[in-house]
């Protein structure tokens, strides 16, 4: 078969493409192209199901990207030696060689250290632009870094100086505890005041559930008393509800009008934020204040789902109960907006 002279070149010009020179090149463009995907292979051993139920937390994956990023370092060390060799079969001068050779010497002494200072300080992204080669030694001139709020309290132990997150201005008092409590925990504890004055406070459960439930109170009208926004996630611990808890009521009792109000204790079903250790630990800072709230008018409204979801249901019912604090109690079973509606119609 006679292939045309325009199907010859496209031919080459892939074969070329491949054959080294130009393959780091487009490794780094297909690394861009696929950079905000997560195709990947998943593995689902027996300790990745809960109830039964995959969870992919849990499972170990092996990523196309990170296949790519792999390929690209070999790549690119590969073509580094390659074009080394091609200098000293061209003889060039031997100053010319060892500083060539010296750029990939200089890296790899660089990077094996670089990369245990960057596990050490939790840093989660390092920018060094510019910088210069002098012979042998890479000299950065400017460096930028991001390094992990959780961290910070085990990263201060080691520098000279304390290191502190941006802070948002006029922050509230409790929202300035919220946020020191989430900088020193893996889970993530959210709160945002809205309204002190506001009848209608939230104390939930999971990002996405949070926004719905929060736009269920707009959509009846009820945004005008929406007092706070936030939620708590990442499998807290009984401490740490218990601590995030006691913050929000805080903030609830201050507020100095006698109309009653309404607390949505609620979220999804959880993967794997066990619902009864939560639960445990927003009983006990209700109990320390039960009395208090009382005399507040205050009613509690809980919908919940997840593991350990009928023990902590009913942990939850009977502490209300008991406190004469009841609104209302569900399970997963239950559509998610319906503690807004029952607390909407309770202060109606």
């Amino acid at each position: 078969m006679i292939l045309s002279q325009p199907i010859l070149r496209a031919r080459d010009t892939i074969v070329a493409s491949f054959s080294g020179q130009k393959l780091p090149s487009i490794l780094a463009f297909t690394i861009i192209l696929l950079a905000s995907t997560q195709l990947g292979l998943h593995f689902w051993p027996d300790s990745t199901l809960v109830h039964g139920i995959r969870i992919d937390y849990l499972s170990p994956v092996i990523y196309f990207l990170d296949v790519l990023i792999l390929a690209y370092l070999v790549a690119s060390r590969t073509l580094l030696n390659r074009n080394s060799r091609l200098q000293v079969e061209k003889g060039s001068p031997a100053g010319e060689r060892r500083v060539l050779a010296g750029k990939g010497e200089s890296l790899s002494k660089l990077l094996p250290p670089l990369i245990k200072k960057l596990d050490e300080l939790h840093i989660t992204f390092l920018e060094i632009n510019p910088f210069v080669m002098d012979k042998e030694q890479i000299i950065p001139l400017d460096m930028a870094v991001e390094i992990d709020s959780t961290a910070l309290s085990l990263i201060n132990q080691t520098l000279p100086f304390p290191l502190s997150p941006v802070q948002d201005f006029d922050l509230s008092p409790v929202e300035s505890r919220i946020r020191e409590l989430d900088a020193a925990t893996p889970a993530a504890l959210k709160f945002n005041l809205l309204n002190p004055a506001g009848r209608i406070w939230m104390l939930l459960s999971g990002g996405g559930a949070s926004l719905v439930l929060a736009d269920e109170v707009a959509d009846l009208g009820l945004g005008s008393e929406l007092a706070n926004y936030g939620e708590y996630s990442g499998a807290p611990s009984t401490d740490d509800t218990y601590a995030y808890t006691k913050l929000i009521l805080t903030q609830i009792l201050k507020t100095d009008h006698n109309q009653s109000q309404a607390l949505i204790i609620a979220g999804g079903v959880a993967n794997f934020t066990d619902v009864k250790k939560t639960f445990l630990g927003i009983i006990q800072a209700l109990d320390e204040v039960k009395a208090k709230l009382v005399k507040k008018n205050l009613r509690i409204f809980v919908r919940r789902g997840g593991p350990n979801e009928e023990a902590g249901l009913h942990l939850m019912r009977d502490f209300l109960e008991g406190a004469d604090l009841i609104g209302s109690v569900h399970g997963h079973t239950s559509p998610l907006t319906t503690v807004v509606k029952e607390a909407g119609e309770y202060l109606s």
